[in-house]
């Protein structure tokens, strides 16, 4: 345009940068020339002058122009390239053309470790990732490079989290398809994974698009599959263990069953577990067999089936006598189950003999809230939750529900209740989840906030129902018959006061 003719002209004595704002200034000695997103009537006038250029007199620019403004939201280079796709006045243009344009002319610019962090954001289902993660990761000096060219956003109401786009991780991907110098750095990225922590293997394994070697799939379930089958996302590591099928041997068969009854599948859970067993004592491993009748007899607990549960583990705790840290996971269940069953002195036996670590003390915890000591009770849940961990911190604030509502502090209840189930429905355990949308509902219906209370109740019901929790379904169901009830009275009570 004319205006802008006239400012090279005072300005040709300087060193001057045209950029769109996506480019952000570095350099002091540099005087940047910011073309800020154009409004709807500017981007009108720029493709038509940019029409005028080609002796091109294309009435049908305002049908389509619209479009591009919002394809581009207003970018000037953006605007360029989605007119360069116009073959002939036709009205048709690619969107993925003009961002693939985009983000190649960006990513040919970056050094190596910024690509990295790029392709790790593209491993991501969900596209955010914590700056703390990225500082462990070693990568924290890309962050401001993919900020500078907006591929990368402050998540929002996450502190501390960025996030990157469906299109831009998109983009990567296509390139491991056709760059060969893509490929060979997600290559080192999985060369390198072995020491990697617990979540990087777990989004590196459930990429559908990459090539993991056999040995290097094998090397990464081996030393994740377990850990993660218990605390990480039990549907995702289904599905890896599932992916990987013809690589699992009884631990990572095992580590299946563990996701499947976490993910809610019972039933095919034990019939997994029964195969193990089996198979462990064909070859006579009983140390192995002791791991999976551990586990199994956590299903039989989770049904509330106490008895078989504690034959299960007394079995395991004699294949197990060897093995300390084994013993006392199965006298940690074994106090679980005295718990359940309401019976303090047994459970304060089992814990006697336990090291103290953050499972113990939550057992303590729940122990003190069983005898009433209040308390006692939440000093203990409030050491584990200093410094938080992912797999305690939900069953914390459970245990801190549950003593709030003992003492009829409702409303505290329901804020501790609300916390621990958002976090149980994240991490994908079924059967945690409904077991904390009835505590909630139960605190809900002390304050008679009955629709909250009603859609959470049928939500655990249903759960528990497929999954043949007995225990938590009569729960549920006595919480149910509560509900009624109470509306029962307040219409009877307004009838009459009529």
């Amino acid at each position: 345009p004319d205006d802008w003719q006239q400012l090279w002209d005072v300005l040709s004595f300087a060193t001057t940068l045209m950029t769109s704002d996506i480019v952000r200034a570095t350099r002091p000695d540099v005087l940047y020339l910011t073309v800020t997103n154009l409004s709807w009537q500017d981007t009108l006038l720029f493709l038509r002058r940019l029409l005028l250029r080609q002796d091109r007199d294309d009435t049908a620019i305002d049908d389509y122009a619209a479009a591009i403004w919002q394809l581009t939201n207003g970018n000037p280079q953006g605007i360029y390239l989605a007119f360069a796709q116009i073959e002939q006045g036709n009205v048709d243009f690619y969107e993925q053309v003009v961002l693939n344009e985009l983000f190649t002319r960006i990513y040919e610019r970056l050094k190596p470790e910024v690509r990295q962090l790029w392709h790790i954001f593209s491993l991501l289902p969900e596209g955010h990732l914590s700056a703390d993660t990225i500082a462990a990761l070693g990568l924290a000096p890309a962050v401001p490079a993919l900020l500078t060219h907006r591929l990368l956003e402050p998540a929002p109401e996450m502190p501390k989290q960025y996030w990157m786009t469906q299109p831009a991780r998109q983009f990567v991907r296509g390139c491991y398809q056709h760059r060969e110098d893509t490929r060979q750095a997600y290559e080192q990225l999985i060369a390198d994974s072995l020491i990697q922590p617990h979540w990087f293997a777990e989004v590196l394994l459930a990429a559908d698009w990459l090539m993991i070697a056999p040995e290097i799939a094998l090397g990464l379930l081996q030393r994740h599959g377990r850990e993660r089958a218990k605390s990480g996302h039990p549907v995702r590591w289904r599905y890896i263990l599932e992916k990987y099928g013809a690589l699992l041997d009884v631990p990572l068969r095992l580590a299946y069953a563990i996701s499947l009854r976490r993910s809610g599948d019972w039933t095919v859970a034990e019939r997994v577990l029964q195969a193990c067993i089996a198979e462990c004592g064909k070859r006579g491993d009983f140390l192995l067999q002791a791991e999976v009748l551990l586990e199994y007899a956590v299903l039989h607990r989770q049904r509330g089936e106490y008895q078989k549960a504690q034959h299960w583990l007394q079995k395991a705790a004699l294949q197990s006598r060897t093995q300390p840290e084994l013993h006392s996971v199965i006298a940690l269940e074994m106090a679980q189950i005295a718990i359940d069953s309401s019976d303090a002195q047994l459970a304060q036996q089992y814990l006697q003999s336990l090291p103290e670590n953050a499972a113990t003390r939550l057992l303590y915890a729940e122990l003190y809230l069983l005898k009433r000591q209040f308390d006692d009770c939440r000093r203990l849940v409030q050491s584990v939750l200093h410094p938080p961990s992912d797999t305690t911190t939900a069953q914390a604030y459970t245990l801190l529900g549950r003593s709030y509502q003992a003492q009829q502090q409702f409303e505290l209840a329901i804020e501790h209740f609300d916390a621990a189930r958002i976090l149980f429905e994240r991490s994908g355990d079924v059967f945690a989840a409904a077991r904390a949308q009835s505590n909630l509902a139960a605190a809900l219906l002390a304050l008679k906030k009955w629709d909250d209370a009603e859609k959470l109740l049928l939500q655990a019901r249903g759960s528990q129902s497929q999954l043949h929790d007995v225990v938590g379904y009569n729960a549920t169901q006595l919480n149910v018959n509560i509900l009624t009830r109470q509306r029962l009275l307040a219409s009877t009570h307004e009838e009459t006061a009529e």
